[in-house]
């Protein structure tokens, strides 16, 4: 019989809450809300596959430095960078088991959302497109 490893971390995260956020005209993503600094830790880490349309919620506090590598990322992700007036502020990608680039931004962030890599070319998401969340 031939040994199958099952990664406990390939589901959403139990007990995170959830809400809805339209990017630009037409991205509708259904999102986890990473709150706490161990679910902020962990993320979309040692994920092997995201529902094309989920993602990840990451609220930054204002003193807080909102910043991303992909140590323990499995698959390739859009970040997207939101100021306090909910627009995108920067777009740009984490490739899998990258610990070389931190990627953040000096600006002001109230949150970040990580989504499947991607999805900010096809829905042609641009720096001062919009972002609403479901409250």
């Amino acid at each position: 019989p031939s040994l199958v490893l099952i990664n406990m971390f390939a589901a959403p995260q139990p007990g995170l809450s959830r809400t809805t956020a339209r990017l630009g005209a037409n991205l509708v993503l259904e999102l986890e809300v990473a709150t706490t600094l161990d679910q902020q830790a962990l993320g979309l880490g040692f994920r092997t596959s995201l529902a094309p349309h989920a993602g990840m919620l990451f609220p930054c506090a204002a003193e807080q430095q909102c910043s991303f590598w992909g140590k323990n990322t499995f698959i390739p992700l859009d970040l997207v960078f939101v100021g306090p007036d909910h627009r995108i502020v920067k777009l740009t990608q984490i490739q899998p088991h990258d610990t070389v680039h931190v990627i953040g931004y000096s600006g002001a962030v109230a949150y970040v959302i990580e989504m499947n890599a991607g999805l900010a070319d096809k829905y042609q998401l641009t720096v001062g497109a919009p972002v609403a969340l479901k409250r």
